[in-house]
Parts: C-alpha cells; sequence; structure tokens
C-alpha cells in the first residue's frame, strides 16, 4: 500500500512538471512575461491564491511562471492546486470557449475533451447555480426536443443564420446542434430567463446541486491544508473592468478556514511592439478576511494589476479623444505617466518593472506611443506634437480596454472612475 500510494504520488508529479513546462513554453512563445514575486517565493501549505482573471490565457500564463518562481520541481509537496470554470470539463471546450476560429479547427476540437484528465493534476471544476453555457444546457435535455420548443428567437436566430451561411439543412431538434459547426454559438453564457421551457426544470436543479457540490469540494481541499488558486470573478473580463466577485468566497473563507491569502495579479500590455507584454505579480501572503458576510477583495486584486504604460496611454488617448481635443504631447504623456507611478507607489500597486527605471520608462512610453501610430491612432508630428484620430481611439478595442482596466483599478484605489 505504501509502495503503490508513493508511485502514485511520482506519477502525479511527473504529469504536474510535464503540464507546468508545457505551459511555460507556451506562454513564454506567446508572450513577453515578466514576474513580480517577493524573494525565495514557495508555495506553503494552507494557503489560498485568488486572482483577477484577465484573459482565457491567464492559467497558463500562472501556472506556468509561478511553477518557475516558486521552484516547485524541487518538492513532492505541497503544490498549487486548481479551480477552474466547469465548461472547461466539457467535451468541445477548445472548440467553443475561443471565438473566431476556423470552421475546420472548431470541427477539429470539438471531439477533443481533458475532463477526465484535469482531476490528475489536481484541478477542481467550479459552476454556477444561476448560469451555465448554453451548450451544457443542450445536453441535459432530450436530444430530440425541438429547439422552437428548447431556445428563444434570440438564442435561435445566430444559428439558424450559421446554418444558412453553410448551406446545411435547417436544425430541427437539439440534436441537429451538436457538432462543431455550432459549437462556438452554444458557448455562450445563459440563465433561466433564457430557457423557461419546461425542459429546463430538472436541469436548472441538478445545476444548482453541482454547483453546491463543487463548492463543498473546493472547501475541502483548503480545509485539507492543500494550496488552491482560484479566480473570485468566476469568468474572464470581457472589457477589462474589475469585479464583480461572485458570491460564495465568504463562505470559503469560513469554511475553509486557509492559513494565509495570497493574490496573483496579470496586467497584459498590447500597445507595445512585438508580442504583447505580461506582468505576472505575486504579492506577499496576508491574513483572511473575516466577518459573517461577502469579503472585499476587489482593492486586494486591484494592487496586484500592474500599472503599465499602455494602461496610461490608452487612459490618455481615450480621455482627450472623448472631451474633443484633436492633438497630445509626448511631454504630457510623460508626466501623467509620472503621475501614475506616484500614486501606484502610494496606494501600494504594483508597477511594471520597466518603469521602475527611467530609461526604460521612457522607452516602453516611446513603444506605446508608436504602437498607437501604427493602429492609426495618432500621427506624430515631430518631438512635440500627436495629432489624435479621435473616431479611430475610441472605437479601437485595445485602446478602450487598457483604459478601462486602469480606471477599474484606480476606482478601487483612489475612488476614481
Amino acid at each position: 500500500m505504501v509502495a503503490s500510494a508513493k508511485m502514485a504520488v511520482r506519477v502525479w508529479s511527473s504529469l504536474y512538471d510535464a503540464v507546468a513546462v508545457g505551459m511555460y513554453t507556451y506562454s513564454r512563445s506567446a508572450f513577453r512575461v515578466r514576474v513580480v514575486a517577493p524573494p525565495e517565493e514557495r508555495i506553503e501549505e494552507g494557503t489560498l491564491y485568488i486572482a483577477a482573471h484577465r484573459a482565457d490565457t491567464d492559467v497558463p500564463v500562472i501556472c506556468g511562471s509561478y511553477y518557475f518562481a516558486a521552484r516547485v520541481w524541487r518538492q513532492a509537496a505541497p503544490r498549487l492546486q486548481f479551480a477552474a470554470r466547469d465548461d472547461l470539463f466539457e467535451p468541445g471546450f477548445f472548440a467553443g470557449f475561443s471565438p473566431g476560429q476556423p470552421r475546420l479547427v472548431r470541427r477539429a476540437l470539438h471531439g477533443v475533451s481533458i475532463g477526465a484528465h484535469l482531476p490528475r493534476v489536481k484541478v477542481y471544476p467550479i459552476s454556477s447555480a444561476t448560469t451555465m453555457k448554453l451548450a451544457q444546457a443542450l445536453a441535459m435535455i432530450d436530444a430530440e426536443t425541438p429547439i422552437e420548443v428548447a431556445m428563444s428567437d434570440e438564442l435561435i436566430e445566430p444559428l439558424l443564420a450559421r446554418g444558412a451561411e453553410l448551406a446545411k439543412p435547417r436544425p430541427v431538434v437539439v440534436r441537429d446542434l451538436q457538432h462543431g459547426d455550432y459549437v462556438d454559438l452554444l458557448w455562450r453564457d445563459v440563465v433561466a430567463a433564457d430557457l423557461p421551457s419546461e425542459a429546463f426544470r430538472e436541469a436548472w436543479a441538478r445545476r444548482a446541486a453541482a454547483a453546491t457540490g463543487d463548492l463543498r469540494t473546493v472547501m475541502d481541499v483548503i480545509r485539507s491544508g492543500e494550496a488552491l488558486l482560484l479566480f473570485p470573478e468566476g469568468r474572464p473580463s470581457l472589457d477589462g473592468a474589475l469585479g464583480p466577485l461572485q458570491r460564495g468566497m465568504g463562505a470559503i473563507l469560513r469554511r475553509g478556514k486557509p492559513e494565509r491569502l495570497r493574490v496573483f495579479g496579470l496586467a497584459y500590455d498590447p500597445l507595445t511592439t512585438g508580442r504583447t507584454s505580461v506582468v505576472l505579480t505575486v504579492r506577499s501572503a496576508k491574513s483572511p478576511p473575516t466577518g459573517s458576510g461577502e469579503p472585499d477583495l476587489l482593492p486586494d486584486l486591484a494592487r496586484a494589476i500592474a500599472l503599465t504604460s499602455g494602461q496610461v496611454v490608452s487612459a490618455a488617448l481615450l480621455g482627450a479623444a472623448r472631451s474633443g481635443r484633436l492633438e497630445l504631447t509626448p511631454a504630457e504623456l510623460a508626466a501623467q505617466l509620472a503621475d501614475a507611478i506616484s500614486e501606484s507607489e502610494e496606494t501600494s500597486r504594483t508597477i511594471d518593472p520597466i518603469l521602475e527605471v527611467r530609461d526604460s520608462a521612457r522607452e516602453a512610453l516611446r513603444d506605446a506611443v508608436r504602437a498607437s501610430e501604427r493602429r492609426g491612432l495618432i500621427s506624430v508630428q515631430g518631438p512635440r506634437k500627436l495629432d489624435l484620430n479621435p473616431e479611430a481611439i475610441t472605437n479601437d478595442p485595445v485602446i478602450v480596454r487598457l483604459a478601462t482596466e486602469q480606471a477599474a483599478v484606480r476606482a478601487e484605489l483612489v475612488g476614481e472612475g
């Protein structure tokens, strides 16, 4: 029995190592990652890690980077375990969650499922009692249910449009939708009001029971002394905003009784040359909040989202464009960056390491300006003038997202939206 237990630990550790190295390789090929962590960083038992959910790539960036930052390969235990979105365990997740994939890619990925393997690397599903993916809901009812009975016209219309676009027979029953051509359209969140049919009454009851069971499992893992990471927002931010937090964090803290709380932060900055830069922050441990209500964790999450040059430039460009200005000066941007750095220091917010050295901060600012010019947002008129394209600025998703993120963090830390 002892020998078999040791063998199980070795197999788990080896698989964990392989997955972590794979995530590290992916994240370093996709991004320029900078890690800000305490010296001699290590994982301690009884630690609950939380992170603001910025993007679908958060998990590989955190897991791969932290594996090396905390020198996890040196220890069999404790190792960071994870509470993950429950649809990750569903067949078709990789075909559905990422929009814009080519049809042939969606069809190829539709049958790929890793759900059965995730528990082997200590990943636990966590679901919501009030929302689920449309694909999950349809999988819980009779496949011969007519789609007009199962769904509202609002949900059906894009599915019919997709079928017409592909010159496929009109879908009639739920079974007609359960393949790769529709999977991305089915990977959308729905609530009970979206699915009023009696066919879903049992589905929602099962969903509520599953959510309760998932929560208990997470609390048991924490109570056992394992180190666990979860995302209190539940889903990645769609627009750069911060929060709201899902209900249940108070219960997790009270019943799981972690010894300490750690916060991860991710700041993606695509307003640069080459690959998007990412700053991964690992904040020092603190005592978990106490009390009977839901804890206010947003300020902790906000401090962990590092200040970047792209956030400052985006906020400056969007603010100027919305106020009707047609030009800015590089000196104004430099002054706003200096103010943002000072404010971050005063509020204990993490700062991108390249902004902490004057010369590299200047280069980061110039890089953001050059990236803005390449996007058609500004025109550099010599060393003292930037002509703005207000329409392009206000419609640019990168600028709007970075500016929204900066405003959201400041709203939590200095009370300004």
